[in-house]
């Protein structure tokens, strides 16, 4: 039943959906999905037959949220140096190794890694932004030790 050039992500995310559908309504009954726009969710509809209808909610937060990040001004170019923060302790071992090493220093507790961006979710830049200032103190020691070419030439 289910196509065979789709993910296995896909497949399971459609044999999930068919199984909630046939727990709660014959599967005739069902007219279309209401989901976000993540295109795994719109394939696995695809592969069980039935229309899908994006979520209103879900594009006004995002639209709403990109807006609200261009409209305001600094904000865009805040994100862009945390991105490449971020992106610098996501690709760059050493980077990693020495904020692991600051976080420890600072809190004695378990290192938490900062959190990237992802542009479909309407409020991961918030969360990415948050974190960050929950690890300020490290994050100010690793900047520290980089200047600001080095931050550049390694995103």
């Amino acid at each position: 039943m289910l196509g065979s050039k789709a993910t296995p992500q896909v497949k399971l995310l459609a044999s999930e959906l068919e199984s909630v559908v046939n727990a709660y309504a014959p599967k005739q009954k069902v007219l279309l999905y209401v989901t976000d726009n993540v295109a795994n969710i719109v394939k696995s509809t695809g592969l069980l037959g039935i229309k899908q209808h994006p979520c209103l909610a879900s594009t006004l937060n995002l639209t709403t949220a990109q807006d609200a990040i261009k409209g305001t001004e600094g904000l865009q170019e805040l994100k862009e140096k945390v991105c490449r923060i971020v992106t610098l302790t996501k690709h760059n071992i050493v980077a990693k190794d020495k904020f692991e090493e600051f976080q420890k220093a600072m809190a004695n507790e378990k290192p938490k890694a900062l959190i990237q961006e992802v542009s479909k979710r309407w409020n991961s830049c918030y969360e990415m932004l948050a974190h960050l200032y929950e690890q300020k103190a490290a994050v100010h020691l690793l900047l520290a030790e980089y200047s600001n070419e080095e931050l550049s030439e390694r995103s």
